[in-house]
């Protein structure tokens, strides 16, 4: 019975045909394993330039931090009391000295409450809301069973609502458990105040307040006080009318002071129905039905529960005769432009001096750092290139031309000169920087710093190292200023310029009142505490209720002041850099008109009214106003006589992507519709340097690019020539394979063959001896 190709063993024919076949397959494989070896080789190119991708992209984080010109104008700031005070400075701020005292460290403000004997004993059912600088923070509700001082140090804290709870025990008296409640945040303002609505247990207690103590009343309205006293010391209250009035029916003023200073208001409007009105520090005071009149006096003493006060942290600012700067934080960033100030200590008696200058040692270690990156490169591109003739051995890369062109093309960027410049330097030489002892390229083309010419250069001439080394550009028309040069513009390196065009200068939105009678001396503009009131939005930002100072304005002037004072002041508005200038316009004949532009540029600059009920908007001619939204700047750059879009923002002018040439190029219009409709929409042209550190930046961020980057079509065509190897050994496998099927049949036959042979032999053989044996026994018979 025949057997299968794999039985092939040769025991017919003594020829071991497995073993024989293999060698014939293996010795017909050979181009396979030439194909394999160069596969191997291709993959350590392939990691080869996986490595070079890695090395570049360092050398590229270490150079994109310094190409633009703020990049190298970064700042330092020391402090001479560093337990008192820390500065850092930030890009943009201004060499200086400058003399500080810390008088006070800002606080936040913490109030303990009575005693207790257990702090799991009910407090009461109900509720117990907490403020923070006058707004609500959270309502706490105790119910029957959840109803402790614990339990209610446990609400507060997993509301974090910008107050912490703690129960502490002073181990003092019959009740010596004691509530404590701490503000997240400091400053003067953030007073936590406590109101309870308890029954059935303990209740809460947080300082006391005293009863109404009436100075004198003409007015029939009854007067009660309450609260929860969490005032930062106690108290003593004294209030006046100033605007009387029906209670419930006409708006009355009440004006306030303390003993600490501290002053305010107390609006009653014409729905007041007989609620609590807060005055401070949880003091509260309710009015019964009747009336209040003007010069009606009263008084509340109060018991603090503070112990420690809320507090804004308070510097002199000057040696000689220093002023006072109060800040709610200990974190003091709006004093000194672009420094930041950090209060650690007070020391009144301690004078600090802070000083900020340019950060020479900062700079000088980011150029070392990307010195060290290139020579890390340099060494990497030198190993891959190597060859040892007594080895043999040969870097992965040698030969390889897109490698070293790389290599070359980077020892070119940071080591040619910087052609157009009107600065002192050139090249790198110049400044220190690749120069060895001998004044030339060190021999293996690795860079070095010459410390000294190196600070020199950047003391001396900052300026001149950053058009050396960064991005910058400049124009040839004083309205138009060069911001910045993206990646992707091309310099002009003093050759042929961009030509600037502007069709639209840009405008700031504005609001314009409505003309009423202008305010003199014989006929000023009153303004009283009932009708006081404005709310105006700036830029999309709406502002808080603000309050214009009552008094005579004797002319229109002292009124926009006085505006814009109340907006740039506003909290809402400092906290999002608004701003507006406001003036009044005379219109001729005694009539004038209020008008408030806002200090932004462009189609998000506007100033609304956003308050047009009250009495004083109508009387400032506001109501009815025309609000004036701004335009952004529009134009395009021309190169080479042809047109290239640019979008406006404001009044920046930028080149926009679809662009060649300008892609990103950014300008500022600094020109007025008047001298733009005066001078016309040509606005001169703008010149664009690449320095080394930009111009090798632009080289490693074009080789890295993941789509069109030399290194992504290399790496994808090394993985395209892997996977072809793969196909061309699969396809040889796969015919060698059905080749040796075939010798192993081949074989096979021939065992089968010899099988035959052999068991025709063997047959032939008994024939023949079965042939002599009947001749032997017919012999013998014959005898006999």
């Amino acid at each position: 019975m025949p057997t299968g190709v794999n039985s092939i063993s040769g025991l017919i024919s003594g020829i071991d045909t497995a073993t024989l076949v293999d060698k014939l397959i293996d010795f017909e494989r050979r181009p396979a394993y030439l194909l394999e070896a160069k596969q191997a080789r291709t993959n350590l190119t392939l990691a080869a330039y996986g490595a070079i991708e890695a090395t570049l992209g360092q050398l590229k984080s270490a150079v994109e931090g310094l190409r633009r010109p703020s990049d190298f104008r970064s700042m330092m700031a020391t402090s001479s009391q560093e337990g008192l005070i820390t500065a850092s400075a930030g890009k943009g701020a201004a060499p200086g000295v400058y003399t500080l005292t810390v008088d006070k460290l800002a606080q936040s403000h913490q109030i303990v409450s009575g005693g207790y004997a257990d702090p799991a004993d009910s407090l009461g059912t109900g509720t117990v809301t907490i403020s923070v600088a006058g707004a609500e923070a959270l309502t706490v509700t105790l119910t029957e069973g959840n109803d402790s001082l614990n339990d209610l140090a446990t609400a507060i804290n997993q509301a974090a609502a910008g107050v912490t709870a703690m129960v502490v025990n002073t181990g003092s008296g019959d009740t010596p458990y004691q509530l404590i409640l701490s503000g997240n945040t400091t400053g003067a303002d953030q007073l936590i105040s406590v109101a309870t609505d308890l029954s059935g247990g303990a209740g809460l207690d947080f300082g006391s307040v005293g009863g109404v103590n009436i100075v004198s009343q003409t007015g029939s309205s009854s007067i009660a006080s309450g609260g929860e006293y969490t005032g930062n010391s106690d108290g003593a209250y004294s209030f006046s009318v100033s605007t009387g009035g029906v209670v419930g029916s006409d708006t009355i003023v009440i004006d306030w002071t303390n003993d600490a200073g501290e002053s305010g208001q107390i609006i009653l409007d014409d729905s007041y129905a007989g609620e609590a009105v807060e005055v401070h520090g949880s003091l509260t005071l309710t009015f019964g039905a009747g009336d209040l009149q003007a010069g009606d006096e009263w008084s509340v003493n109060a018991t603090s529960s503070t112990i420690q006060a809320a507090q804004d942290a308070e510097l002199s600012f000057g040696s000689g005769a220093p002023i006072t700067i109060r800040s709610a934080s200990n974190t003091v960033d709006d004093l000194i432009d672009n420094v930041t100030l950090n209060l650690l200590g007070a020391d009144p008696g301690q004078q600090v001096t802070v000083k900020v200058e340019q950060d020479v040692d900062g700079l000088v270690q980011r150029l070392q750092g990307v010195v060290d990156k290139y020579n890390s490169t340099i060494d990497f591109f030198l190993q891959q290139f190597s060859y040892d003739p007594d080895t043999e051995n040969a870097g992965v890369l040698l030969g390889d031309r897109t490698a070293m062109k790389l290599d070359s093309s980077i020892r070119s960027d940071l080591t040619r000169a910087v052609a157009g410049l009107s600065s002192q330097f050139s090249q790198m030489a110049q400044i220190g920087i690749g120069t060895s002892a001998g004044g030339s390229l060190d021999y293996d083309g690795k860079l070095s710093i010459d410390e000294d010419t190196l600070r020199n250069a950047i003391i001396n001439d900052l300026d001149g190292v950053i058009a050396l080394l960064g991005s910058t550009g400049s124009s040839s028309d004083g309205d138009v200023v060069f911001l910045n040069a993206g990646q992707s513009v091309e310099p002009t390196g003093g050759l042929n310029a961009y030509d600037v065009h502007v069709t639209q200068a840009a405008t700031q939105g504005r609001f314009a009142g409505l003309g009423v009678a202008t305010p003199t001396v014989g006929s000023p503009l009153t303004i009283t505490a009932a009708d006081q009131l404005l709310r105006f939005s700036v830029d999309g930002i709406e502002g808080s209720l603000l309050r214009i100072p009552e008094g005579n304005y004797e002319s229109g002037e002292a009124l926009a002041e006085a505006i814009q004072a109340a907006i740039n002041n506003d909290d809402a508005m400092a906290d999002a850099g608004k701003s507006v200038s406001a003036s009044w316009v005379d219109d001729g004949g005694g009539q004038g008109h209020l008008e408030l532009v806002s200090r932004s540029w462009g189609g998000n600059s506007k100033v609304e009214l956003e308050t047009t009920d009250g009495a004083l908007a109508t009387t400032l001619g506001l109501v009815g106003g025309s609000p004036m939204v701004g335009h952004d700047v529009a134009g395009y750059f021309l190169v080479d006589g042809e047109v290239e879009e640019a979008s406006g923002s404001g009044r920046i002018l930028t080149g926009n992507q679809e662009n060649g040439a300008t892609r990103g190029l950014s300008v500022q219009v600094n020109l007025t519709e008047d001298t733009l409709a005066a001078q016309g929409e040509s606005q001169g042209a703008v010149q664009v340097w690449s320095g080394v550190t930009d111009r090798l930046y632009r080289s490693l961020d074009g080789a890295l690019d993941s789509v069109s980057g030399v290194l992504t079509s290399k790496q994808e065509s090394l993985r395209g020539e892997i996977d072809d190897i793969e196909q061309q050994v699969k396809a040889i496998d796969d015919r060698l394979a059905k080749r040796k099927e075939r010798y192993l049949r081949e074989f096979q036959r021939m065992e089968s063959l010899l099988s035959e042979m052999t068991n025709t032999s063997s047959n032939l053989a008994s024939m023949l001896a079965s042939v002599g044996t009947i001749s032997t026994s017919l012999g013998s018979s014959s005898n006999g």
